[in-house]
This record gives structure tokens, sequence and C-alpha cells, in this order.
């Protein structure tokens, strides 16, 4: 459906097909379902197990280490052959394994967050999978839920949304039922509630416009999904050394042989002697040195509860030279403290804390920053909520 903010909200139920005291009846759920699909933001197509372990090899300096090893063993020096196998094997594992472990935090990250929503089905409220809902679901929410899809707003009562997962604003933005110009900025679009911003205050009816893909957040990961891969500034580094590398054993190896034979020496027996020096020339630990550090990079991102899924992207940020952010909830927590407060009467702080606490309609985690401070400082001074 498309400006549905543009229209009145009567119009909007209309052009869905939707009662707002009935909502959908099962069959039409059904119906719609199989033409909008699960109400969920696709992502990338997830590496195989198979193709993860084999990207730790596709490197110039992995690809000469293969060689080193394959023409070590056909030289007959099987230590040296396993002695790089080792290495690669070793390297290989490592990366494979970080990476791996990161892919199963990201999913166990997504299946943390589904969630339920309150919709009107039949004429009765029932709870849903946020995935169940189709165009036309009629929505209630209320201060501190998520919003499950992009819906029109029908009624609303003090509603207001934390949209700066989307636009930004760190403020709440009061939202209502009436529509607002074609064309208005998503920020400015206050008869919406959008797919992953949250309602921090008041109540509210509304019809879900859009599911999955047709949201404005699955929009944004349409782009982000078809932004090439770019390889990070260590890849670009370590394969520029590689190629360096590979044309310096080359030379050394085909100088030793020219001058040998030139002396007289046997020729492959030079050969066999600028193949020796061309593999021993090559760093072996080169590898995994770099993955150690890596890995232990990973591993305090971890430890600050960051995620890195590729193993060379860890370096990334430390070459980043200039970082362009918003100001408030980007570079900060977005969040509210009550540090200090001041009475006339100290005996008048009980009477404090039971207005702070019931004209109050947040949680300690979710609802509208004033108020969750409000929560939280009176859960610090003994409140039992």
């Amino acid at each position: 459906m498309s400006s549905p903010e543009a229209l009145p909200a009567d119009q909007v139920l209309a052009e869905l097909g939707v009662e707002l005291l009935e909502g959908l009846g099962e069959a039409e759920i059904v119906l719609r379902r199989s033409q909008s699909g699960v109400n969920s933001i696709p992502r990338a197509r997830r590496r195989s197990l198979l193709v993860l372990l084999l990207d730790q090899f596709r490197n110039l300096i992995g690809l000469l280490l293969s060689a080193a090893a394959v023409i070590a063993w056909i030289k007959g020096d099987g230590v040296e052959a396993v002695a790089v196998a080792a290495v690669l094997v070793l390297n290989a594992g490592i990366g494979f394994g970080m990476e791996w472990q990161a892919g199963r935090a990201l999913d166990a990250l997504r299946s943390q967050t589904r969630f339920r929503a309150l919709a009107r089905r039949g004429g009765a409220s029932v709870a849903v999978a946020a995935e169940d809902l189709v165009p036309g679901d009629i929505v209630l929410v209320g201060a501190g839920d998520r919003v499950p899809a992009d819906l029109r707003i029908v009624e609303a009562a003090g509603l207001r949304a934390d949209e700066a997962s989307l636009t930004g604003e760190s403020r709440s933005i009061s939202k209502g039922p009436d529509p607002v110009a074609t064309g208005t900025g998503l920020a400015e679009r206050t008869c919406m509630l959008f797919l992953g911003t949250t309602i921090v205050a008041g109540r509210g009816v509304a019809v879900v416009s859009g599911t999955g893909d047709r949201t404005e957040l699955g929009r944004i990961g349409q782009l982000v999904r078809e932004v090439p891969e770019v390889r990070t500034p260590l890849q670009v580094k370590l394969d520029s050394l590689g190629k360096r590398l590979a044309v310096l054993v080359i030379a050394i190896g085909a100088l030793v042989s020219l001058t040998g034979w030139l002396r007289g020496d046997d020729a492959w027996t030079m050969l066999e002697v600028g193949i020796t020096l061309a593999v021993a020339a090559i760093p072996e630990a080169l590898p995994a040195v770099t993955t150690f550090i890596l890995a232990f990079g990973v591993l305090r991102m971890a430890r600050r509860r960051a995620i890195v899924r590729r193993l060379a992207a860890v370096e990334t940020l430390g070459s980043t030279t200039v970082i362009c952010s918003d100001k408030t909830g980007t570079l900060t927590l977005n969040r509210m403290t009550v540090s200090d407060h001041h009475l006339s009467d100290p005996q008048a702080l009980n009477s404090l804390l039971e207005v702070a606490v019931l004209c109050n309609d947040a949680t300690a985690a979710s609802g509208d920053p004033t108020e969750i401070a409000l929560i939280q400082w009176a859960t610090k001074q003994g409140v039992d909520i």
C-alpha cells in the first residue's frame, strides 16, 4: 500500500478491507500471508561450512604456502611439506572456528529478538508471533511494546514512540491518527509507527500497512544486502605483500638457477636448488601469526559484548581515521538518570518516590526515558516495584 500516511484512517481501513473492531478472519489471514509472505526481513544467504573453510585459504600468501607444500612433497622433502601444511591447517582452523562461533552468536541474537504482538482477530484480542502478522491486521500497542511492522495509527491516547533506531532522533515522537502530506519525511510521519521502533508512552490501535521487505526498515535491509562486499584494509595489504613475495621468490629462484647453470652445473639440479630457495623464502608463520593476532582482537571485542563475524574485519576499526556520527543516542547511551534530588522537607521523600512510581507507565527496561529514570531511581532508593 502506497502512502498510507497521507490517507485518512478510515480510508486506509477500507482499502485494506478490514473492520476495526472485528479484525481479519482466519481464512483471510492465510490468503494474505500467501500473498505477502512472512513478516520478517530476509538476511543475506549464510555461507556454508565448506565455503567458510575454503575462505580461510583464499589469499595469495595461503596459495603460495600451499604451492610450497606441494613442491616440497614432490621433491621428497616430507618434513618441510608437513610443516607448511600444519601451519596452513592451524591457520584455517583458528579462522574457521572464530567465524563459525561468531555466526552462531548472531543467530542466537536473532532468535532472542523474536517477539509477540497483540492483534485483533475475529473480534478477539490474541497474542500472535510478529512474523505471522499480515497487511490489514489490527494491532494494539502500549508503552513498552516493540512495533512489529509498519502500522497506520487509527486511534491513539498519549501515544509516543522512540524512533532513534530508524531516524536518529533521540527524543520520543508524539503520535496520532491525523494524516500528513504525501512525501513527508519519516521523522514527521506522526500517524505512522515503524518496525524496529518502540512505544514509550500511551496506547493506540493501528492497522498493519507493511510487512517484511515492504517496511521502512526492510528497505534499509535491502539496500544493505545490495552493497558489494569490500575487502578489508588488512586483506588488501596482505594480498599486496603476497604479490611482492611471489615476485621476489620467483626472481631469487630464477637467478640462482640461471647462475648455477651458466657456471656449468646440471640444469635440473640447479632448478631444484632454485625451487628450494624459493620455498624457503616464503614466511610460513605469517598467516598463523596474523590469525592469532586477529583472533585475540575478536576475543577482546567479545569481552566488550561486540560480535565480529569476519575475522579480518576486526582490524578495520584500527584503520579508521574519521568516524562521522550523530550526537545524542549514538555517542552516548541515550539514557537519562536521576543524579540527585532536593527537598525542602526531607520527610517528603517517601511521597516523592510514591509519585515517581505511581504516575509512571514505564518499566525499568522500557518506556519514556524520563519515566525509566524515575523507576530506576526509586528502585535504588529501596522501593519494591
